[in-house]
């Protein structure tokens, strides 16, 4: 029992040694624990096999204290130099604490002695951070405006060669264009000839308009009115050319009437009701004499829809005047009238819109229609001024005198026109 509880013991001061392992030992012991002694040399075997593992572990365990004891030496030396470098830290944390508290005192004394406060000092290291920054925004701003300026400066370079360029072409132009053409000193003495031409005409028309006896309309119908035609096309309604004649007394005056043709106007008077009435200008295109009669070609283009549906009545009249005073026929009973097949021109142009002749001489004028299908009787020829020049109905320009006129061609609904300019030159003089 004893040696049971000696080996127990064995093992418990086994079990404190950390880094020995036992676990031979306590197989060892379990062995002896297991083992049934029945006999005293057996037991006596089995002590003397214990002693001997016990001398063992005896040895063991005394290296292992040796062990323990360098190690315990070996960790009070590295606890020393700890301690030492410790101390040696503290001094120089005093140290340091010292300096700051020595730096601090120093900064203050010298913010008390500037009159500076932290605060203020604060306030100006944020204006001064403010400035740079506006600063820098100018910089780039500035930097900004000067490509900007740059760039405007090429574009002025390139604008002004640009300039340059078309002044020149314009200066080439103008030279081919107007070459053999008048000079402005002539073009300023033909305009005021012309001025003072329009002059003697108004003086002529108000002289012609005092000597005419009588007015009077000559029916082309025997219902004794006016045709206004007109052609029906995708619900719209389009007013077209008619003409209406009148004898003047004296005859000698029809001519002469017929030159003017700016100072004719037909003048139309429209009724709905009793108390609806309205007036409207008509177009005249066209004035021509012979021997008496006087024939004004009007348009009525510009009555409305409700004229041609017959919700409206109308009556026209033939006006002329030179600006001041004037003189009209009676009112005439004005009739709608639609042509059928008719085919609107949507664009005409003359072979030439300047034509120089000497009076005496003549040339042909030529248009071109869109669509090419417009019929030639559609088509309106008339002359500014008669007595200068004259044009037929096939285009055939007559110059009669010294003087300019223009030749115009219309469509008869008075949609399309050109115009042509006639300067008719004196005659040469025949060599005797």
């Amino acid at each position: 029992m004893k040696i049971k509880s000696y080996l127990l013991l064995m093992a418990l001061a086994f079990s404190f040694t950390a880094c020995y392992d036992d676990s031979e030992i306590r197989e060892r012991v379990e062995n002896l624990e297991d083992t049934a002694i029945v006999s005293i040399n057996n037991q006596l075997k089995s002590i003397s096999e214990s002693i001997v593992s016990m001398e063992e572990v005896s040895r063991t365990l005394t290296g292992m204290i040796d062990a323990l004891q360098g190690s315990t030496q070996a960790n009070a030396a590295e606890i020393q130099a700890l301690k030492s470098l410790c101390s040696s830290f503290d001094a120089s944390l005093s140290d340091l604490k010292t300096y700051v508290e020595q730096e601090l005192s120093d900064t203050k004394d010298w913010l008390e002695k500037n009159a500076v406060t932290l605060e203020k000092f604060n306030s100006v290291v944020d204006e001064l951070s403010n400035v740079k920054n506006t600063v820098n925004s100018l910089s780039e701003h500035i930097a900004s405006i000067d490509d900007t300026i740059k760039r405007m400066n090429e574009y002025l370079v390139d604008l002004d060669s640009a300039i340059n360029k078309s002044l020149d072409s314009v200066k080439d132009w103008v030279k081919q264009t107007l070459e053999g053409y008048y000079s402005s000193e002539e073009m300023d003495a033909k305009l005021k000839a012309l001025g003072d031409r329009l002059s003697m005409i108004s003086e002529s028309v108000q002289n012609l308009l005092s000597r005419i006896q009588s007015l009077v309309f000559v029916p082309r119908y025997s219902h004794a009115s006016v045709y206004a035609w007109y052609s029906a096309m995708n619900d719209s309604y389009i007013g077209l050319a008619d003409t209406v004649d009148f004898r003047i007394r004296p005859a000698a005056l029809a001519q002469d009437l017929a030159n003017k043709l700016s100072t004719f106007s037909m003048d139309a008077v429209l009724t709905a009701t009793k108390s609806s009435i309205f007036r409207t200008e008509l177009d005249v295109l066209k004035v021509s004499a012979e021997d008496d009669i006087l024939s004004v070609v009007f348009s009525s283009s510009s009555l409305s829809k409700a004229f041609f549906r017959g919700d409206n009545g109308a009556r026209v009249s033939l006006v002329i005047s030179d600006g001041n005073n004037d003189r009209s026929s009676e009112y005439i009973p004005l009739i709608a009238r639609e042509e059928a097949g008719y085919i609107p021109c949507t664009a005409l142009s003359l072979s030439q819109n300047t034509l120089e002749l000497q009076a005496g001489e003549s040339s042909s004028l030529t248009v071109t229609t869109l669509p090419s299908a417009v019929l030639s009787k559609d088509l309106i020829w008339r002359s500014s001024d008669s007595s200068v020049a004259t044009v037929d109905e096939h285009g055939i320009v007559s110059a009669l005198k010294e003087g300019i006129a223009t030749i115009a061609v219309l469509s008869r609904d008075n949609a399309a026109k050109d115009y042509c300019t006639v300067t008719v030159l004196p005659a040469p003089e025949v060599e005797q």
